[in-house]
């Protein structure tokens, strides 16, 4: 890629909110690539809601709401901010006139004209664009290339904002020169919708050297591993979590101690109150202490119910769990099938196949499989996955 060359990436989180794959990859390329170019965050602008709820809880005392990870302090390169009425994937349940307002479309041109200033017009400009709510603002006249990093299925935008966003996905699609999907059957929905567009799949990751550098920082636990063995579900709890099977399985191995670090969103918090006596609930923790928390575990669960989310999703917390050479066992997700080979994890739907599979864990893991699980991290180091994103933009820009 040549020296001269931007390249922005337009999130659908804000750059020192939620530590996810937008960020992960800006810091990999700043980090690994900026003799090539200069990479650019762009924050989605906040709603005017955003605004009203941020100023509330600033009144209230601090709580376990936010979301897991405190992400980066370091700003540079971020852009964007400003302010918009509601948008169409952020849930809100109002008519399509009031987000496509003449006053949510200006703000967004000015924030779009503060980023096109900062990055210059002496430069190849790429935009890798995360949500479809930018697509109305991102145009083949300011950008020589268009990348969609397509990372969760448009099928969980709500019902009543689900035609707006699906009408600016394929939008995008069709502006795109790469589409780049975190999981094969993203894939298929894109060719879907255009059989000859370039698709490369570029599964999510894991920084194996801060895992690494972080697994023993155990001073700001809130947990005391004992003789008993520890498994534990780390990320934020929302709706797609099956807590229920969680609570379930908990009770059948009453003699295992069972973790849930994150926050609970609104629809999952009844399950605080009455959980079993194993179980137990330590909320939000910044992202230097998840390796820590990884590291305490004997086994690593993810829990997601069946439907969308579990056909489609790539889950980050996958490689962090194999970064320290963790077994996992999971409900079944169609992306994680290739890894269920009954060594680096194993799947199950029930409370007993649950409770079966992690007692498996716990009585015949050895060190080659946890050996093979790093390995696996390795494999898909956010590095890598930076690197393939870069390779497919230098090849088109040739």
């Amino acid at each position: 890629m040549a020296a001269k060359t931007s390249v922005c990436y337009f999130s659908f989180l804000r750059h020192s909110d939620m530590y996810s794959r937008p960020q992960q990859l800006h810091k990999a390329w700043r980090t690994n690539f900026a003799e090539s170019g200069e990479f650019y965050y762009v924050d989605p602008p906040r709603t005017l809601n955003e605004l009203v709820v941020r100023l509330w809880r600033n009144l209230l005392p601090k709580s376990e709401e936010k979301p897991l990870i405190r992400a980066n302090q370091d700003q540079t390169n971020v852009l964007g901010g400003g302010i918009f009425l509601p948008n169409a994937l952020k849930g809100h349940r109002v008519p399509q006139w009031l987000i496509d307002n003449p006053f949510s479309l200006t703000a967004e041109k000015i924030v779009m004209r503060k980023v096109l200033s900062a990055i210059g017009r002496d430069r190849e400009r790429v935009a890798i664009v995360a949500s479809p709510f930018w697509e109305p603002f991102i145009s083949p006249n300011d950008f020589d290339l268009i990348c969609y990093d397509y990372q969760d299925t448009i099928h969980l935008v709500p019902a009543a904002l689900y035609e707006a966003a699906r009408t600016k996905h394929e939008r995008l699609i069709a502006k795109s020169d790469i589409v780049f999907v975190t999981a094969e059957p993203l894939k298929k929905e894109i060719l879907d919708v255009a059989a000859e567009k370039d698709v490369v799949l570029t599964s999510n990751g894991v920084d194996t050297q801060f895992f690494e550098d972080n697994k023993t920082s155990e001073e700001h636990l809130g947990y005391q591993k004992k003789h008993r063995k520890t498994v534990g579900y780390i990320g934020s709890i929302f709706w797609w979590v099956d807590l229920e099977l969680l609570y379930r399985v908990a009770e059948k191995l009453s003699d295992v101690d069972f973790l849930l670090v994150g926050p609970f969103e609104k629809s999952t918090r009844q399950y605080i109150r009455n959980r079993p006596r194993n179980v137990f609930i330590l909320g939000r923790k910044e992202y230097r202490q998840v390796p820590a928390y990884v590291n305490v575990l004997d086994v690593g669960l993810i829990l997601f119910k069946p439907g969308r989310i579990a056909d489609t999703i790539d889950p980050i917390k996958l490689y962090e769990y194999f970064c320290l050479g963790k077994p996992v066992v999971t409900t079944r997700l169609k992306p994680l099938e290739g890894f269920n080979d009954g060594r680096l994890l194993r799947e199950a739907s029930t409370p007993n196949e649950f409770a079966e599979a992690i007692d498996f864990f716990l009585r015949n893991d050895r060190e080659g499989w946890r050996a093979a699980r790093k390995r696996v991290a390795l494999e898909n180091s956010w590095l890598n996955k930076a690197t393939t994103i870069i390779d497919n933009i230098e090849s088109c820009l040739v």
